[in-house]
């Protein structure tokens, strides 16, 4: 039998990670805006909690003075807003949220690509996932995926992959990722 399906072996490790979620101060991470999910073992957080983000609170030296790679980047772009959570979904989403909400994130991304892009030798590839990156608007994302070739040189070719779902998918939307060089749908 498999340890893919072993019920006991299965059983122990989940017990094992509800033990150590147990152990964590789960209040304290729902309060601080990081934990967007811990009704079960699989805590969820979010980098940076979108709760907290307010575009003229945010210290550009200060993410700029992280070290800067000496290699070729694989840029990942998280866009959480998604419709729903599918049951297979671990990441950290933001169901349905609100404009406001979306703005200041967005706003959060696009300063930290500025904010880093420039420390960047080369992109190697580029991933945009969430959530559900064509949750956003045509507008929204070609915003953000002009910030991120206005920041940083993003040879053609590279592999540039979107997430998508087909419930968020419109031709408008695709057009602006072909504009931007994307080759691969998720």
């Amino acid at each position: 039998m498999s340890a893919h399906h072993d019920p006991a072996l299965i059983a122990r490790i989940e017990a094992r990670a509800r033990d150590a979620v147990a152990g964590l101060d789960l209040p304290a991470f729902r309060a601080a805006g990081v934990a967007r999910r811990t009704d079960d073992y699989n805590l969820v957080v979010h980098y940076v909690p979108t709760e907290t983000l307010e575009a003229d609170a945010l210290d550009e030296g200060a993410l700029a003075s992280l070290a800067a790679p000496a290699h070729d980047v694989a840029v990942y772009l998280h866009i959480p807003p998604c419709t729903g959570r599918c049951s297979f979904c671990h990441y950290a989403i933001v169901v349905n949220p609100e404009q406001g909400e979306v703005d200041r994130y967005l706003e959060a991304l696009k300063a930290e690509l500025r904010a880093k892009a420039p420390g960047w030798r080369s992109v190697g590839s580029v991933l945009v996932g969430g959530g559900t990156p064509t949750y956003l608007s045509a507008p929204e994302l070609d915003d953000v995926l002009s910030a991120l070739h206005g920041a940083a040189e993003v040879p053609a070719g590279v592999e540039f992959t979107v997430e998508s779902s087909p419930e968020t998918l419109a031709e408008d939307k695709l057009k602006v990722l072909l504009r931007h060089g994307f080759n691969r749908l998720n």
